[in-house]
């Protein structure tokens, strides 16, 4: 079942905007959704924060020792690391809010920082992994890695972190089949 409206699928309102300035006009969507949250493994991420101040402090202690003010600036450095490691689950929940995955008639899009897009045809997912609570990633295509530090040669494209990925796996072939016989 098709529908124009992007408000139809429960996405909140940056993503509805979002998604229709990457739809064409005709376009009727068969799916749209967001990747699901990662979560941050908070323990370690504590941890890293206590282990930066502490150092921040270590650092003070041993410039007020040592009577120099050069390496007070010294702390600095770990109390930036620190802050920085409080701010990423910020920004990894940013990064997702902006994502959205589509559907339509036509093509798959993933609208993000740059968007992308595939024309619907037969056996376009190259791989589809699921871990036990139903969220996967659906891939359509790789592109060679730019990091050249990366120890995969190539980054997947497609939907990511996906809620119940094979529901959306079956969607996507019904909207296949559609574009096979029409």
């Amino acid at each position: 079942m098709m529908s124009p409206d992007p408000r139809d699928f429960g996405l909140n309102r940056f993503q509805c905007v979002r998604l229709q300035k990457c739809l064409q006009p005709g376009e009727g969507l068969y799916w749209a959704g967001a990747p699901a949250y990662p979560g941050v493994n908070l323990p370690l991420l504590y941890w890293c924060v206590c282990f930066c101040m502490g150092l921040a402090a270590f650092v003070c202690w041993r410039a007020r020792l040592e009577e120099s003010p050069g390496l007070f600036i010294l702390a600095a450095f770990p109390v930036m690391l620190g802050l920085g490691l409080m701010g990423l689950p910020y920004v990894i929940r940013r990064e997702v809010r902006r994502t959205v995955y589509a559907i339509t008639n036509r093509r798959v899009l993933v609208c993000a920082k740059t968007d992308e897009s595939w024309p619907l045809t037969p056996d376009m997912v190259i791989s589809n992994l699921q871990n036990e609570k139903g969220i996967g990633n659906l891939v359509f295509a790789l592109r060679p890695s730019t990091d050249p530090d990366c120890k995969y040669p190539y980054d997947e494209l497609g939907f990511m972190n996906v809620r119940d990925v094979r529901l959306v796996e079956e969607i996507l072939e019904k909207a296949i089949a559609e574009r096979m016989n029409a």
